[in-house]
Order: C-alpha cells, then structure tokens, then sequence
C-alpha cells in the first residue's frame, strides 16, 4: 500500500495551463519554473523547492576592495578600487601592503576558485593619512573630507565579495569592516573568512502549514490555481509570526518595533482591513509630541528624510474600515501639527514642492550622486515624498469633513501641489515622471523612474486618466520585475539598486489594476508569486539583474510589508476590496490567465462577517449578489450591515482592453560626471569625458546646448549663475550631473566671520575659519542678532558654515534647525544636518535661503523657534556655526 502511494505521489501530473510564461521565467496553475529551479504548490499549504542562491561569486578569486575613514566613501574618486585575485596556499592567503588612496590592480585571469572557508589577511598602508595628522592636524581626502586628527575614528574596508560590503551607511557598525592597527607604524589588517561553507543552501527545502493552525482571525482564500493559494497561505503564515507579544506587528521576526513608513504602508497594503486594532496601535506608537514620528534617516531624519506622512494614509484607512471617529479626531490632530511644521520648514517657496528624501529610499548612494551630502538631498524634490504630501492634503479635507470641519486650506494646498507635481516631474516625451529635482539653488530633474512615486501617483489620481494609463504602460520594469529605481548605477551593490522591492511591486499591480491594464497585473503578480515561492519567504528584496536574493545568511529575510503586498493581490486586485467612510467597495480585475471561482470567507468589515465568492474574468461586473438579494448597479456592501452573510460577485467575462508594458533589460546609467570651469581655456572641462556619450549643460537649471566633446566653451559669470553637466547616452539614458560649479557675482561671496559679531566660545574643535564659532543648542544661543551692511538693495543668497557631530551622516535624529529673521520678518529655516559622530571638526554648509536686503543695515537673527525647529530627538539640537556666507542673486 505505501509503494502505492509513493508512486502515485511520483508520477502526479503537473499542470499545463500557464499564468505567465518569459525568458527569465514561467509560472503555472502549479509552479514556477525558473532555469534548473522549480517551486511546486503539492497542496494549498504545502511549498516545495529547489532553489539554491547563487554564490558563484563567493568563489570567484578576484575582489575589489577600497579603504574607508571613519566608515565613508572616501579613499578614491568613483571608478577607482583596489582589484586583486587572492591565490591562497591551501586556505590561507595574505594581500600586498596596499597604499591608500593609490589604486591599483594585481590581477589573476586564470586563477582557481577559491575554497570553501578562505581565510584572507586584508593589509593597508596609511601612512600617509598619519604623516598629514602629524604635520598638518588633518587629511584631505580624495572624496573632499578633511578630517581632523581629533575625529579620526578608524580604517574601515569595504568590498564587493561577502562577508564585505559597499554599503558605506552602515559600514562603522559592521564588526567583519574595522581594521586593526599592526605593530608597524601605518599597517592596519583585518582577517576574513571568503567563500564560507555556512552560505551552502540545501537543494530542496519545503514550506507547510496545516490550514488549521493559520491564525483564524485572517480571511481563507482559495481559488483554482493551486500555486497562487499555497503563496497566500504562506504569507498569512508568516503574518501570524509577525505579531509581537504586546499585539502589534514587527518590521520582520528579528525586531521588536517598526519605523513609520514600513508599517503605513502596510497597513494601506493589507493590515488594516486584517487587523485594525493592531494596525491602531502601531500607527500610535509612531506619534510623539502629537506629531508623526520620522524614523532614523540621512542626517538625523526629519527634515531630510520628509516622508512621515504616509501615516496618514493608514490613519485614513483606519478610519474607513472602523468608523471610529474618536480615532479620527486624534488623527486629524496629529497630521495637522506635522503638516504645519513641515511648511514652515521644507515647502519650496518658489516650485510649491515639497523637500526631502524619496520616501523608503535612505541608503543616499543607492539613489542620489555620490557628491550628494544630506543637505542636497534636503534640498531636492522627490516624485514618491511629494506624491505623498499631495495625498495627506487630500485626505485632511476628507477627515475636515466628516468631523464637521471646512478643510479648504488643505484642498488648496491639495491643488497647488498637484499642478507642481506635474509641471516640474511630469515628463510628457516618456509618459512618466521623473525621479527628483535636485542641485541646489536651480534644480534639474533626474530623469530616472522611482517605482513607488510613479504607482502611488496613479493610486492617488495625481495623474488625469489618460496620463495613468500611459504611465503604467511607459515605465521601464524588467524581466523580473519593476526596479525601485531604473535604470541602476553600475557601482552600487544590489539594495535599492538594482532591486525589485515586493511591496513596491504589489503598488504597482495595484496602480495598474486601476488603470485596467491586464498585461502589466499578470506581469506583476507573477513577479511576486516567482519570489515568494523559489525563496519561500516574502523577502525584502531580491536582485533585479538574476532574480536572486540578496542576504546571504540572514536566517529571516521575510518582511511585513513584503507580506502585505502578497496579501494584498488578493484583497486589493482579485477582489478590488476598496473602504469607504460609509461603506466597502468592490472593483475586482481577474485576468483571464487566473479562471475559475474564488473565495474569500471570513472577512470581517465593522460588525458584518463576509464570506465572499469571485467567479469570472475581466473587470466589469454583471451581477452583485448578497445572500440571495441581486442588487443593481451596486458592488458595495453598506456599513450598516451585520452579522454573518454571502456576497457573491460575477464578472461578464468579456476581454479587458489590450494595454502594453514597457520591458527593458537592467541597465546601467552613465557615471556621474566630473567637471570643472578651466579659467586658461574658458570652458567646462568634463574630467571624466567619456567620448560615446553626450552631455548636456544646464544653466541657472536651464538646458543650454548638448555637447560631444570634454571641453565645452563657456564664459565666466559675472551674476550667480549654477552650472551642472547631465550624461547621456547615445539610446537617450541619462546618468546623473556632477556637482554643481557656481559662478558669483563681481562683489563676491561676502563672509561673516560669526565669532566678530556675537559672544563665542572657548574653541576645542578645529578646522573653523574665522577667531572662533558659536555654539547654538536648546539651551545655548537660542537667539543671535547681529547687523549686515550691503552696498544695495536686492535679492540675496544666505547660508551657515556649521558642523554637527551629533551622530552619523545615515541616521540617528539629531538634526539641526535654526529660523532666519531678515528685519524682524521671518525668512525661512536653515537645516544643518549631522556630518559624522563626534565630528565636531567636520564642516560643511547649511541650505542656502534667499533674502531681502535693503541698501546699508539689515538685522538678521537666527533664533530657536519651537515648535517647528524642534526635530525628532527633541533634546539635542546642536550645531557650530562658525560662519555666514552672503551673496547677491542677481
């Protein structure tokens, strides 16, 4: 009898019928298979694979390595690394003494793979560095730092071959990166296991849940795709292990909270409708101050990473699901105090744009120029964070009204916005946004596509419906799904580069259900499905260029917005479950690669639970059945319902209209550039010309002309005037602009040494400028007036010559914030973000804020205004200001 069973399990047939079929890959009713790998549903709630990552370049022998002080990217200009090929003697192998900051390459083409479990003893020279502490009190490196004897914290390594990594962010923090002074003057070393043995992954691995040990509490969907229904109870699986003991979600099974956005936006994905007490509770955790919360981020969060406002969309979702309008009042309160600081503090005055960080993207590296610093990346306009803010406005008239409210401020601020959405990021040619504004005083738009942006732009009718359906249809995705940025930067690992992100891609199956495209939704959704069932886990992230993984031996990549996003296909597009403040909508999409019935049983909506039936493909509906009343030209379920009922939907079955994709391979953009103003020659001299691209020059953000040659003619200015060089490749792809070179004007750039005007203190840092700085806190120099005499009236430029060590340039809270008054008017706020901790001799500028000045004497003053200069921390706000620089604009 058991032989009989064992071949009846052997020779069970597979499915033929496909849902998606590619050359990267091909999903059926039952299975994915990609190359040699195959992932099988056996049942609803069984998974089982072959899939093994592929760490063929654990092996490969030749690395790239470059040396890093205090943990930053700056021993070399881009391009430049240490390339080596190690040939160890048995399993041990020694690097040559490399000199920092001299590249250099010892390459072997023929060389074996390595072993398993190579040790290799990694050694650099910094001499140099120490000579320069010695004789000069700093270094000045490649990259542009200077850093001070005093802040040198260590020689850190990175790589491109595990256990090391390029992620400068957070390379202080990873123990395999710091290097250890040798007994010789200037070596410093460092041992590391290449190629461990530990990273092999068995060939065959299975996931399975008996369907009574699902948490009873999340609707049982099942359909007539066995794979599709084994996935979904895989992530409903998951979503139980991610309840923490106090009943509220975690960012994954390793952490005990959750940032903000990572929790709104699963709430909006999925969460809210499963779960809305748990999902209340999270979205109260991140309020402080009744304000929003911004998590940790580039230069001590808010306002350089300015995306906190997506908890306004789960708030929102709160409120339609529940109806509780206590809830509503405190949300309202809460997003009205943000909003207001956040105006007074990253409104552009002269685009209506919002400032600030993309939202989610924090790694700078991965999707901003190397140059960029935490200030620039304040001061430019992303698609995603601005998208949000149009939304949040949205919603405050919609929350106005139904607490009995005018909410007219907000829709005017609604409306403003859009139509600086769309004038400044639209890009009408491609048919889809572009990526930020960014370069300071005269911004540009980078023409790369941010997934997110461009999918909650179509969610949130941002766009007419004809710009929709053109955005999805325009956008570049690839093979394995739709990249977070695209195109990607050859010299970034694989995170936000280079990456397809789950829940990004399940926003932008749901922007796509919207707009009715059927070819991108099954594009979509069997991106997801391949993913979470080759890698049995709803990871955060996997490589777009293979399809693979990223975290190699990370024993839990599953993430919750990750599983949001796979639930959400389900409830958001099968279904097209859509809340109301009266009732819950349906508008369902099946394609016709998914027939068949479905159902949905268990859903709980306010004091009704719902057992919900799908039958039929396309997305028109022809008949809406509850229990066995037919009710037309309705698909809703009113908020007065209760008790337990049916709903059944059939949809006509009539083709939707075909729509296109736009599938492109993952490329590369072209390097950042280089460039400088060469006085002899009178031009623009691109350093790193490259002569199969183009560059086109940009003027005060202006388009001046396209150039083919390195040395582009050009006349010193005699007014301000801002100039960026744009790569662009001969198929039309552009990288991004070097930095910015300025031009001021005859009169010059007028400096203020601060220590001449107000008290000063005892100086311990170095590297200031003038006699000394000031040192402004919550307590110290809340205010500082001082008079400037200007030989005319007009228009000019101001910022501050600060440093800030109170932490790390990628995170942390610590922000500085300081509101400029010109004559007793306030003029704006100036944003001095961290530079490095403890690098209280690490300076650099603030934003630049244009003035008014009147010929002779001007009072300015530069004042602690609470509350819209207090910044996440709440306690420490501290800079150095050590000088003011003055400028006229015209």
């Amino acid at each position: 009898m058991s032989l009989l069973i064992l071949l009846c399990v052997s020779c069970e047939k597979k499915s033929t019928h496909v849902i998606y079929q590619s050359d990267a890959f091909t999903v059926y009713d039952d299975r994915i298979e990609q190359d040699d790998f195959e992932a099988r549903a056996t049942s609803t709630n069984e998974l089982k694979t072959n899939y093994t990552k592929n760490n063929e370049d654990l092996a490969d022998p030749t690395l790239d390595l470059r040396f890093c002080i205090n943990g930053r990217n700056n021993e070399f200009l881009p391009g430049e690394v240490h390339r080596y090929t190690v040939v160890p003697e048995g399993k041990e192998a020694t690097t040559p003494v490399f000199l920092f900051g001299v590249p250099s390459s010892q390459v072997d083409a023929d060389a074996d793979e390595l072993p398993y479990n190579t040790n290799l003893t990694v050694r650099v020279d910094i001499s140099a560095v120490l000579n320069s502490f010695k004789s000069n009190g700093y270094y000045a490196t490649a990259s542009g730092d200077t850093i001070y004897r005093d802040d040198f914290k260590g020689i850190y390594v990175a790589g491109n071959k595990y256990p090391l990594s390029w992620d400068y962010d957070n390379l202080m923090r990873d123990t395999h990166a710091k290097m250890q002074a040798t007994s010789q003057y200037g070596i410093y070393e460092i041992r590391l296991m290449l190629n461990p043995e530990s990273l092999r992954q068995s060939a065959k691995r299975t996931w399975k849940v008996e369907l009574a040990d699902l948490p009873a509490r999340y609707p049982r969907f099942t359909s007539e795709q066995k794979l599709v229904d084994a996935v979904y109870n895989l992530s409903v699986d998951e979503l139980g292990k991610l309840m923490g003991a106090d009943s509220t979600y975690r960012a994954d099974t390793l952490s005990t909270q959750i940032g903000t956005r990572n929790i709104s936006y699963a709430i909006h994905l999925a969460l809210g409708m499963l779960n809305p007490e748990a999902a209340k509770a999270g979205l109260i955790a991140k309020v402080k101050n009744m304000r929003i919360i911004q998590d940790d981020g580039t230069g001590g969060s808010w306002p350089v990473a300015t995306d906190r406002v997506v908890w306004t969309v789960a708030a929102w979702e709160i409120y339609k699901i529940t109806g509780d309008t206590e809830w509503l009042s405190y949300a309202y309160t809460v997003i009205k105090n943000s909003l207001k600081d956040d105006l007074y503090t990253i409104l552009d005055p002269k685009t209506f744009l919002l400032r600030g960080e993309q939202s989610y993207l924090n790694k700078s590296a991965q999707s901003y120029p190397e140059w960029m610093q935490p200030v620039n990346i304040y001061q430019s306009m992303g698609l995603s964070t601005n998208v949000l803010h149009y939304q949040t406005y949205m919603l405050m008239t919609r929350m106005a009204a139904q607490l009995g409210y005018s909410g007219s401020e907000f829709r005017t601020q609604a409306s403003v916005l859009r139509a600086s959405i769309l004038k400044y990021l639209w890009m009408e040619k491609e048919g889809y946004f572009g990526q930020y504004l960014y370069g300071g005083i005269y911004p540009i738009l980078s023409t790369s596509s941010e997934a997110l942006g461009q999918s909650l732009a179509v969610l949130f009718n941002v766009t007419t419906s004809e710009q929709s359906k053109s955005l999805i249809a325009s956008m570049p995705v690839t093979p394995f799904g739709v990249t977070a940025v695209w195109p990607n930067d050859a010299d970034e690992e694989a995170y936000f580069n280079n990456a397809v992100w789950p829940f990004v891609q399940a926003y932008y199956n749901w922007a796509a259900k919207q707009t009715g495209n059927e070819t991108a939704v099954t594009y979509g959704m069997a991106s997801m499905l391949r993913a979470t069932a080759l890698f049995l886990s709803n990871n955060e992230m996997f490589t777009a260029q293979s399809g693979d993984y990223r975290l190699a031996g990370n024993p839990d990549n599953t993430r919750l917005w990750s599983v949001a996003g796979n639930l959400a296909m389900v409830y958001r597009v099968l279904f097209g479950i859509e809340f109301m403040p009266d009732k819950l909508m349906f508008r369902p999409m099946v394609p016709r690669v998914l027939p068949g019935k479905k159902t949905l049983e268990g859903l709980k909506y306010r004091n009704a639970e719902l057992d919900i039936t799908l039958n039929g493909t396309g997305n028109k509906i022809k008949q809406f059945i509850i229990d066995t009343d037919t009710l037309e030209a309705q698909s809703f379920v009113p908020d007065t319902l209760q008790g337990k009922h049916t709903v059944e939907i059939i949809l006509d079955d009539e083709a939707i209209a075909p729509q296109s994709i736009h599938m492109e391979a993952v490329e590369s953009m072209p390097e950042t550039s280089r460039f400088k103003f060469d006085k002899e020659t009178s031009t623009i001299a691109i350093e790193n010309f490259n002569d199969s691209l183009s560059y086109e020059l940009y003027i005060n953000g202006k388009l001046s002309g396209e150039y083919k040659n390195g040395k582009i003619p050009f006349s010193d200015f005699t007014t301000f005037t801002e100039v960026m060089a744009v790569p662009r490749t001969p198929q039309g792809l552009h990288g991004y602009s070097g930095k910015p070179i300025y031009f001021y004007p005859d009169t010059g750039v007028i400096a203020l040494d601060m220590a001449s005007m107000v008290r000063t203190d005892e100086v311990s840092q170095q590297g200031y400028s003038g006699e000394g700085y000031v040192t402004v806190s919550t307590a110290d120099n809340i205010r500082l007036d001082f008079n400037v005499t200007v030989p005319r009236s007009g228009r000019y430029f101001i910022d501050l010559r600060y440093a800030n060590g109170s932490g790390p340039v990628n995170t942390d809270d610590k922000c500085a914030l300081r509101t400029l008054y010109v004559n007793n008017e306030r003029n704006g706020v100036f944003v001095m973000p961290q530079r490095g901790l403890d690098e209280w001799s690490n300076w650099g500028f603030s934003n630049p804020l244009g003035i008014f000045l009147r010929e002779g004497d001007n009072l300015l003053s530069i004042r602690y205004v609470m509350p819209e200069n207090q910044n996440m921390n709440g306690k420490i706000n501290k800079a150095l200001i050590d000088q003011i620089r003055l400028w006229r604009s015209e």
